[in-house]
């Protein structure tokens, strides 16, 4: 994890000690909401396809939704903020989704809206073309070892009991 440290003095002169603060290094400033939740809405963004990342906490019974628009600032059909799977617990660049499994693709620039309870956002962004190439990846290694049948004189040999 990414951590910022604070050194510092603390005490009058002839007691002085050396302290550390430290704290994750995207959480300095964030927007938050209590009780009563609150939306937030970005300006139009390069999302080129990718899903949004959010880092995050979350108090207690609160959450953040993401839902994303296009750039006109019409809702993507099945990428709203009441579609969204809502974040539930502290998350450091975590990939939000959505329930709809027939959902429209992420447009090249959209506007993300965020829904907040309970729960103080730091930063968003968009997941890197990288990891999505991973899970492309172990996608179709998975469905590659799905479809590969053992060879007979590859199975382990039979003991007797």
């Amino acid at each position: 994890t990414r951590e910022l440290r604070f050194y510092f003095f603390g005490g009058d002169e002839a007691n002085a000690t050396l302290n550390v603060a430290a704290f994750h290094a995207d959480g300095a400033a964030g927007l938050g909401a209590g009780s009563r939740s609150g939306s937030v809405t970005s300006r139009v963004l390069p999302c080129r396809g990718r899903a949004p990342i959010v880092t995050a906490k979350v108090v207690g019974s609160g959450h953040v939704s993401v839902g994303i628009l296009d750039d006109a600032g019409r809702p993507v059909a099945g990428r709203s903020v009441a579609d969204a799977i809502p974040v539930l617990l502290d998350a450091t660049d975590e990939e939000v989704g959505w329930r709809s499994e027939r959902a429209a693709p992420i447009p090249e620039r959209c506007v993300l809206q965020f829904e907040l309870a309970e729960a103080t956002l730091f930063t968003f962004g968009f997941a890197s073309t990288a990891r999505a190439d991973r899970a492309a990846r172990a996608e179709r290694a998975r469905n590659e070892l799905g479809k590969a049948q053992p060879a007979a004189d590859m199975a382990p040999p039979r003991r007797p009991c």
